[in-house]
């Protein structure tokens, strides 16, 4: 009796290796050609975070290596995203960020902000801003986000850690620990959701 083959599918074939390196440059112009084959079970903060981001017609397979292997991991983009936030006010610090070579970043840019100075910067300042807005706007119902709002409010003002831990009458270690790491996985997620939805606007 013979023996079947391993399916190729199955196969591992490559190691999938997560940074925060710039992202890939087939994502920046809205694809993603590299087949990636899981070399381990995602973990469940991955499996909660693909079905969180379920696109029509994708399946767990290919919605999991799309969005959280060859696009990076949920730390990378929150990484990504906290950088971000701390230069809204720096159009040139976020005109060279990996997040302003999004497929959806770059066709705002084009877009609505063509002609502008720094074009991809203002559009990803803009969307990050609408980000946290909404996010302020839709907590104001929930009791336990207060102190995550405000932080998200003063991030947006420009404040740094430390004069945010002196207006929220928290430690800087509190604010970092808490605080910020509510607030910056409630932005990513609301970063990410917007540029799938609309990715086809």
């Amino acid at each position: 009796m013979g023996v079947e083959p391993t399916p190729q599918c199955l196969t591992p074939r490559r190691r999938f290796r997560s940074s925060h390196a710039a992202i890939p440059r087939g994502l920046a112009e809205g694809r993603c050609e590299r087949r990636v084959v899981f070399v381990a079970s995602p973990t469940p903060t991955q499996v909660s975070f693909a079905r969180q981001y379920r696109g029509q017609g994708a399946d767990a397979e290919n919605l999991q290596s799309k969005s959280l292997l060859s696009l990076g991991s949920l730390d990378s983009w929150q990484e990504r995203v906290w950088q971000a936030l701390r230069h809204l006010d720096d159009r040139s610090a976020l005109n060279q960020s990996s997040l302003a070579r999004l497929a959806y970043i770059q066709r705002l840019a084009d877009g609505e902000y063509r002609g502008s100075i720094l074009a991809r910067g203002l559009a990803l300042k803009e969307t990050l801003i609408g980000c946290v807005d909404r996010i302020i706007e839709q907590g104001n119902k929930e009791p336990c986000l207060k102190k995550t709002r405000e932080f998200l409010r003063l991030v947006k003002e420009g404040s740094h850690l430390t004069a945010i831990a002196e207006a929220l009458g928290l430690s800087r270690e509190r604010i970092t620990r808490f605080r910020k790491k509510k607030a910056v996985d409630l932005v990513t997620q609301e970063f990410l959701r917007t540029a799938k939805t609309r990715k086809s606007a």
